[in-house]
C-alpha cells in the first residue's frame, strides 16, 4: 500500500507531502500487554444512536494481533463495521467468535471472495443486511484491484445504502497509468451505481479507504461526488489529523466516510479518526507494526 504524507503545523495544516512509504522490513517491535479495555467505549453513544466505522486492518493474516484488534473493536464498540484488506476471507470467522467470547456478536457478509484483501462487513445483533452485492466496474475491470461492496442496511428508522470501498493506492506498477486514472474510474462507477441505488430514499454512505487525500485528490473527489450530493465528513482537522501512519512515524488522510447532504440520521460533528495508538499507549510506529498502518475512521447516526 503506498500513501500520501500530511503534515501539521502551528496549529493549521500547512502541508500535504507527495512521499511515499513501504510497509517496514525491519523487526517489529516487542508488544507491550494489551490494555484493558476501559468500562467506557471510546465513541460514547446514545440509546437512539449506532456507530458506523470503517478500518483497514491490512492484509496479513489475522494471527497474534488477534487480541490487539479485538480490543481495538470492543473498545469502539461499533454497530456497523466495514474491514478491508481481510486476508484469507476465512479469518471473518476468527473475528466474528474472538468476539463472540467478548460479549460482542457479530454477523459478516461479503460481496466479493477474493484470494486476499477482502472487504468485509460486520454488523451487530439486531441490524438487519440485505441486498448484498458488488458494485459493477468499481474495480476498474482488474482482477486484482477490489470491487466496492454494496448493501442496504436497516436498524430501528435508520435504513442506509452502505457502499465499502478499498481504490487503488498511489503505487504506479507494471507499467499502468498514472493511478488517479483509475482511482478516477472507480469511483465514477461507484457514483454511478448509488445514483441509480438512491431513487426515493437517498439515505446513503461510502466508507473505507479511499486511497484519496483530501486537498490533493480532489479530482477523484470530484469524479465520486460528480452531483454534489454528497457530504464528505473525513477531513483533516486538529481533532482527526490523521488515517495513516508510515514507518517513519509521519501520517496521511486517505480513508474517507461520505454521506448523503442532507441525511437526517447523522449526529453533527460526530466524525472521529479513531485514535487506537494512544488506546494502546504506544507509538504510531509501534502501532504500525504490531496492528495496522491504518486507524479508524467512525460516526455516529440516529436509530430513531
Amino acid at each position: 500500500m503506498k500513501k500520501y504524507a500530511l503534515g501539521l503545523g502551528f496549529g493549521c495544516l500547512v502541508a500535504l507531502m507527495g512521499a511515499q512509504a513501504i510497509r517496514p522490513s525491519e523487526p517489529t517491535q516487542s508488544a507491550p500487554p494489551s490494555p484493558r479495555v476501559a468500562n467506557q467505549p471510546l465513541i460514547q453513544k446514545g440509546t437512539d444512536e449506532i456507530v458506523v466505522a470503517a478500518w483497514n486492518i491490512n492484509m496479513d493474516p489475522v494471527g497474534e494481533r488477534l487480541a490487539y484488534l479485538v480490543d481495538g473493536i470492543v473498545a469502539m464498540n461499533p454497530d456497523i463495521l466495514a474491514v478491508t484488506e481481510l486476508t484469507p476471507l476465512s479469518d471473518r470467522k476468527v473475528l466474528e467468535d474472538a468476539l463472540a467470547k467478548r460479549g460482542l456478536k457479530y454477523t459478516s457478509t461479503f460481496a466479493e471472495q477474493r484470494e486476499r484483501q477482502n472487504i468485509v462487513l460486520f454488523v451487530r445483533e439486531g441490524v438487519q443486511v440485505t441486498n448484498v452485492k458488488p458494485i459493477p466496474g468499481s474495480n476498474d475491470g482488474q482482477s486484482d484491484l477490489r470491487m466496492a461492496y454494496s448493501a442496504r442496511v436497516k436498524v430501528g428508522n435508520f435504513d442506509s445504502l452502505v457502499v465499502a470501498v478499498h481504490n487503488k493506492s498511489k503505487r504506479v506498477r507494471d507499467g499502468r497509468e498514472d493511478t488517479s486514472g483509475i482511482r478516477n474510474r472507480q469511483t465514477a462507477a461507484i457514483w454511478k451505481f448509488v445514483k441509480q441505488e438512491m431513487g426515493s430514499d437517498p439515505d446513503v454512505m461510502i466508507i473505507g479507504d479511499y486511497n484519496m487525500v483530501p486537498g490533493e485528490d480532489d479530482v477523484n473527489f470530484r469524479s465520486l461526488n460528480p452531483e454534489g450530493k454528497l457530504e464528505i465528513l473525513s477531513q483533516p482537522s486538529l481533532k482527526n489529523p490523521f488515517t495513516f501512519i508510515f514507518s517513519d512515524g509521519n501520517t496521511s488522510f486517505i480513508d474517507g466516510f461520505a454521506i448523503n447532504k442532507g441525511n437526517k440520521h447523522y449526529v453533527r460533528d460526530s466524525f472521529y479518526a479513531v485514535r487506537l495508538d494512544q488506546f494502546f499507549r504506544n507509538t504510531k510506529v509501534w502501532f504500525r507494526q504490531n496492528i495496522t498502518d491504518h486507524i479508524p475512521v467512525s460516526a455516529k447516526f440516529k436509530i430513531r
